[in-house]
């Protein structure tokens, strides 16, 4: 158990003078709440020689991590013939387009961090606006030679590998992924 969380003003880890108060759900600033949203369409139809089937999917979702997201979509289509009572075919083809923005690190230790060794004081608005300058950029936290922390930075959260620096890794040290894929199959 800890201090009581009363408001009284404490000295913060950045020398600033701060009411001592739990920040609630300050785990979301990391962790948002995600969604899905699917639509599809399709036509079909057909007679006893031949029938076809076409389809669109559409795929958004914003997963319940910052700067995150995924969508898809995905195109198929399909035909069967019959030419003969002995003589059958089927053609199907499916387009998908796919992109991906910070897919989830399975297994990684920032995201355990914000999770486990988050302190219910710790204010995510103000650890990013330490980390970042007015128009985005990375704030330097070393003292101009690499030495960490420099002389005015503050040494929370920076202080842990599992904190460190975390709002860059999300915001700015950002991987995609796309993909267009044909496939197609004659029977």
């Amino acid at each position: 158990m800890g201090a009581r969380f009363d408001d009284q003003p404490i000295m913060n880890y950045d020398g600033v003078l701060r009411p001592y108060s739990a920040q609630p759900n300050n785990w979301k600033a990391f962790f948002p709440d995600g969604s899905v949203s699917m639509h599809n369409v399709a036509v079909s139809g057909g007679s006893d020689k031949a029938t076809f089937r076409a389809s669109y999917t559409r795929n958004n979702t914003t997963p319940n991590m910052i700067n995150s997201k995924m969508h898809s979509n995905n195109f198929n289509l399909g035909a069967t013939f019959k030419v003969s009572d002995r003589l059958r075919g089927e053609i199907t083809s499916s387009y998908v387009n796919f992109y991906r923005l910070n897919a989830p690190q399975i297994g990684a230790a920032w995201q355990a961090g914000p999770t486990y060794s988050m302190a219910r004081d710790y204010n995510p608005e103000l650890a990013f606006s330490q980390q970042f300058g007015p128009n985005g950029e990375r704030v330097n936290v070393t003292d101009g030679n690499g030495r960490y922390p420099g002389t005015d930075v503050p040494a929370y959260p920076y202080s842990t590998g599992y904190l460190n620096n975390q709002y860059w890794n999300l915001m700015k040290n950002n991987n995609d992924f796309t993909r267009n894929q044909f496939l197609g199959d004659l029977n």
